[in-house]
């Protein structure tokens, strides 16, 4: 029979893996290493080769898919505890499509959906020095003040693979799916705990456009955070408010970059992060945003 390698928590959602492909085992233990917890999961999946040497992904014994490769089997384990933590936490925290990292006990969140490039900023971000929370959903409590981690491993998409090999001395992976990487491979201990926000970051990828910075009006700030927001319909006024709260203490802006490295140095050039190095919370210093 198969074993799990661990027990993982994604919040307070939790869950083992069982496999009897050796090497992707292996590929998960890393992946997942952040997330690992004691106590007893809410739901065991379990990987396993068919004849033809195809990986099904299955939970509590229900088939979910069967794919080609590791690489796509990781990718939809990783995508299905991902929609799992949403629905475990919808009316209990502010949950927002997005990354967020931290400096010096702080956090930065960078609300975006998928090709706005947060990932690949995320990882440039996280391997100069700040730390991991996450990059795929933001959990943050109900007044929208803190940011809980949820280190899964970066989905690195295609696209965005030279810039992070070029980061971990790594290429990605070969077949079908996304790169799932743990953070540690940017730089050891990167997993940061929770922090305050003081900071939102729009992030919008721009092929071929250099790195600029430009202020946000709180109102579209709204707008864009609300766009984000997976549990609306569960959390309604409450969540407006925490939302509207948040983007009038906080300093706001767009990012439009076409390159990860120059949005990096953009953001350290504005005092946001990294560069401004802001200390305790509420003593950010105000940012140079055109």
């Amino acid at each position: 029979m198969p074993a799990p390698c661990a027990t993982w928590a994604a919040g307070t959602f939790r869950f083992t893996v069982e496999c009897r492909h050796l090497p992707l085992a292996q590929v998960l233990c890393q992946a997942l290493a952040p997330l690992e917890a004691a106590g007893a999961p809410d739901r065991r999946y379990r990987i396993e080769p068919d004849p033809e040497g195809r990986l099904t992904v299955a939970v509590d014994g229900q088939a979910l898919t069967t794919v080609d490769g590791a690489a796509a089997a990781v990718d939809w384990l990783v995508w299905h505890v991902n929609q799992q933590v949403v629905a475990e936490h919808r009316h209990r925290s502010l949950l927002l499509h997005g990354a967020a990292v931290a400096v010096d006990g702080v956090a930065t969140v960078l609300p975006g959906c998928s090709g706005a490039g947060k990932t690949t900023l995320t990882a440039v971000l996280v391997a100069a020095g700040a730390d991991y929370l996450t990059d795929e959903v933001v959990m943050l409590d109900t007044e929208a003040r803190w940011v809980r981690p949820y280190p899964k491993p970066l989905t690195v998409k295609a696209g965005s693979w030279p810039t992070v090999a070029a980061l971990t001395g790594q290429g990605g992976p070969t077949g079908e799916g996304a790169w799932q990487l743990p953070p540690d491979r940017l730089r050891p201990g990167a997993v940061g705990t929770a922090a305050p926000v003081t900071a939102v970051v729009v992030p919008r990828f721009v092929a071929g456009e250099g790195a600029r910075l430009r202020r946000l009006d709180p109102a579209v700030a709204l707008v864009h955070l609300t766009s984000c927001l997976f549990n609306l319909a569960e959390l309604g006024n409450r969540a407006l408010a925490a939302l509207a709260s948040l983007v009038r203490r906080c300093a706001v802006a767009e990012l439009i970059f076409g390159d990860a490295h120059e949005g990096v140095a953009a953001l350290q050039r504005a005092g946001l992060i990294l560069g401004g190095r802001p200390g305790r919370p509420g003593r950010r210093a105000a940012p140079r945003v055109l």
